[in-house]
């Protein structure tokens, strides 16, 4: 048992010292570094790095990211194929796309194929809805995501489509701004639940 709690120990300090740096990777960077000036021979981008995840706890929500590459101007990172998996005591979500831009961690811009996908708190490989849509905003430091774009939602219950949307995952509350075109699946005689009234 001491063992184990030593390596989960060890484990989670790996993981938060990997944050910090590339934290500080993401971060602003200094006057010093402002100034340098860049062959033309060099590309853009301040800096490179390839196969990276991100990973930020808090109390209330554990943030993992991870891209196939992501670059740096000094203002912007862009990510490509980047996947997002928010944990929480309600369930997970995992957000992936083709694109990625974000603005120092806290707003991240999804856009081409965007897939986000719910799973149960109780039984975490049990599919509970997905989302799909060509662009996506979240914002870290609210849990928010909006998008204007055309939504297709789908889940047991059926199948949602609308125009734009706007959900706020910290309280689970979603709103569908127009156009909402709902299919829905009906239950199985098997599934329907006695009545209460007696039988005539």
């Amino acid at each position: 048992m001491l063992s184990s709690r030593l390596a989960l120990y060890l484990f989670t300090l790996g993981l938060a010292i990997i944050a910090i740096v590339l934290h500080n990777r993401f971060g602003p960077q200094s006057s010093s570094d402002e100034k340098t000036t860049q062959s033309p021979e060099k590309s853009q981008h301040q800096w490179l790095t390839e196969n990276a995840t991100l990973w930020r706890y808090q109390p209330e929500q554990q943030t993992i990211v991870h891209a196939d590459k992501i670059e740096n101007d000094g203002e912007f990172s862009k990510l490509t194929k980047p996947n997002l998996y928010l944990i929480n005591e309600r369930g997970s979500t995992s957000i992936q796309a083709e694109k990625g831009i974000t603005d120092k961690n806290q707003v991240i811009n999804l856009s081409e194929n965007v897939e986000m996908k719910q799973f149960n708190d109780q039984s975490p490989n049990r599919l509970i809805g997905q989302l799909d849509t060509s662009s996506i905003k979240y914002n870290a430091a609210s849990d928010f995501l909006q998008t204007e774009q055309k939504v297709i939602i789908q889940n047991d219950y059926g199948t949602t489509q609308a125009i734009g949307l706007e959900a706020d995952l910290k309280n689970a509350e979603y709103r569908l701004l127009s156009q909402v075109k709902a299919t829905y699946h009906m239950q199985s005689e098997a599934e329907i639940p006695p009545s209460d009234s007696p039988t005539p």
